[in-house]
This record gives C-alpha cells, structure tokens and sequence, in this order.
C-alpha cells in the first residue's frame, strides 16, 4: 500500500475532514476581516465582508448537513441533533447581525461575542465530527 507521500488517494472521510477544517480556517480569517471592519466603523466595507462571510459560512453549514450529519446521526443521534440546533443558533445570529449592520446599529461587541459562538463551535466540530467522518466509511 503506498503512503499519502508517495500519492495515495485520501478516502473521502479524510477529503471531508481536511476541506471542512480548512474552511474553518479561511472563516476565521473572514473573522477576523469583519471584527477590524466593526471596530472602524467601516458599514460599506463591512457589509461587503458581511455578505461574503455570510454567504460562505451557510454553505459550509448546509455542506456539513447534507454531507456528515445524516450518516454521523444513525451513530450519535443526540449529538447530531446538537450540532444541527446549534446551525439553527447560528443562521438566527447572522440574521439577526445582518439587521442591525442594515440598521448601521451594529457594534463590534456583538460580532465578538458571535464570532465567539462560532470558535466553540467550530471547536467541537473539529474534535467530534471531523474525526468521526475521517474514519467513517459512508
């Protein structure tokens, strides 16, 4: 068998695991764009770096619904209701973030305090589900 090295197809478990932590990456650089934005004050700078951040973070989250979570749900339901509550969580924030940065009433604070929300979920993502699907072979 050869190894990665030697040019080894990843199985898709690992292909998964390795683009949806990547993803996290690239969003927390994303983050870190739209928090220097909200500090500033920028609100046309920053509604572009919204939208592309918005835009970006649900098709990372409708890629995990569709692609992990139903074959990682018949294994640990419970946590799979979980993560997907959390997503529910999640699109209500930037909703939510989306109107008042409309409403040029956004304030940084709250794009901390979400971001925050959004490292810990990433978090657990990253310790459960990526693992998990590494190993699956569904």
């Amino acid at each position: 068998m050869r190894s990665r090295a030697e040019g080894a197809i990843p199985r898709r478990g690992e292909f998964i695991h390795s683009m949806m932590s990547e993803d996290h990456r690239h969003l927390e650089q994303l983050f870190q764009e739209i928090v220097a934005w909200a500090h500033e004050g920028e609100h046309a700078s920053l509604r572009g770096e919204w939208q592309r951040f918005e835009r970006e973070l649900l098709s990372h989250l409708e890629l995990e619904e569709q692609e992990i979570l139903p074959a990682f749900s018949r294994e640990h339901l419970a946590e799979a209701r979980s993560i997907r509550d959390e997503h529910a969580s999640i699109r209500a924030g930037l909703t939510e973030l989306g109107v008042e940065l409309d409403l040029h009433c956004l304030r940084a604070e709250r794009v901390e305090a979400f971001i925050g929300l959004l490292r810990a979920h990433a978090k657990r993502e990253e310790a459960l589900l990526y693992p998990w699907a590494s190993h699956s072979t569904t």
